[in-house]
């Protein structure tokens, strides 16, 4: 057993280690960053003149993260019956970052989801949001608790409101 461990290891991956290191290096570090219980990282964004910060907020159970976009269908089907569901939990606290190009869209298509903060990362895909929270697709979803860990990442709407109704 031993000998095939080793003769695969010396003739397979290491290779494979060291041509992809740095790829290898990248998704350990995202796998780290997003696994569950680690502290989500940080988020700021502008509310009028005011800055916000996701570790500054408070008053909350448990935070509903929500990468979309304003010109996803998947997401301008789902997002306003999600909005219209949270209003039942009132211990839920929603932050929707919209993955943009530019405000045209995302400013009617945000005003329309009133009880959420809202933040927009221009750049869509290449904004720094988008790669700190390594978003494939839109919409993606995290919750987080009181003191903002990570504590689901259901894969649509309706995964976010039976993990908060399980809770």
């Amino acid at each position: 057993f031993d000998d095939t461990a080793d003769f695969i290891y010396s003739n397979y991956l290491k290779a494979l280690a060291q041509s992809n290191n740095q790829k290898i290096i990248d998704e350990i570090e995202v796998h780290n960053r997003l696994r569950l219980g680690a502290v989500a990282p940080d988020i700021t964004w502008k509310d009028g003149t005011k800055e916000k910060k996701l570790s500054e907020m408070h008053g909350a159970d448990c935070y509903v993260l929500i990468f979309w976009s304003s010109t996803c269908s998947h997401c301008l089907n789902e997002l306003p019956p999600l909005h219209k569901k949270l209003d039942d939990f009132k211990e839920v606290k929603v932050l929707a970052i919209g993955l943009e190009d530019d405000e045209k869209t995302w400013i009617p298509e945000s005003a329309k989801l009133p009880h959420f903060e809202h933040a927009i990362a221009l750049g869509r895909w290449e904004s720094g949001y988008a790669k700190t929270y390594a978003i494939q697709q839109t919409p993606t979803f995290f919750i987080l608790d009181k003191d903002k860990h990570i504590i689901a990442k259901p894969l649509d709407d309706k995964g976010v409101i039976g993990f908060l109704e399980g809770k």
